[in-house]
Order: structure tokens, then C-alpha cells, then sequence
């Protein structure tokens, strides 16, 4: 009697075990991509982009514009000072 329920207690922990195996490979699958993908940042200290990229050439004097403009009451829709002008206006 005891064996027989050993059997059906361990033929439940498998079939658990099983389930839980099955569901939750995609939620492993994914945070082993994130982890692998965002590893440099993670581990190593690297920041991305290297010198800033886009925010600091860019869209810093844009935004620093803009600010500006606005504390002095203007609604800019065009910055003059970005090579021939840069519409404000139509920014993402």
C-alpha cells in the first residue's frame, strides 16, 4: 500500500515537473535572449551609445533650443541655429 502511493505521488511530481518544463520554456527562453543581448552593460560596465551618439550631438541643442524658447514665452517652430534651420514643428 505504501509503495503504491509513493508511485502515485512521484507520477504527480513528474507530470508537474513536466508541465512546468513545458510552460515555462518560452519565459526562460527570453530573459536567457535578454540577458545575452544586454550582457556588455550588465557585466562588462560598456554604456551604449559611446560619446553620448544622437542625444548629445542632436537632440541636446534641440532640446536645450526649445527650452530656452519656451522660458522667454515663445512657442518655437523653427531653430535657426541647427545648420540651415531644423523645423521644431514637425520633431517626433
Amino acid at each position: 500500500m505504501i509503495i503504491a502511493d509513493e508511485t502515485s505521488a512521484l507520477a504527480r511530481w513528474k507530470g508537474i515537473l513536466r508541465a512546468v518544463r513545458r510552460d515555462g520554456m518560452p519565459a526562460l527562453f527570453l530573459i536567457g535572449a535578454t540577458a545575452l543581448f544586454f550582457w556588455p552593460l550588465w557585466i562588462a560596465g560598456y554604456r551604449f551609445p559611446e560619446g553620448g551618439g544622437d542625444l548629445w550631438g542632436q537632440l541636446y541643442p534641440v532640446w536645450s533650443f526649445v527650452a530656452e524658447e519656451l522660458g522667454r514665452g515663445v512657442l518655437p517652430l523653427w531653430n535657426p541655429r541647427m545648420l540651415g534651420g531644423d523645423p521644431i514643428f514637425s520633431e517626433g
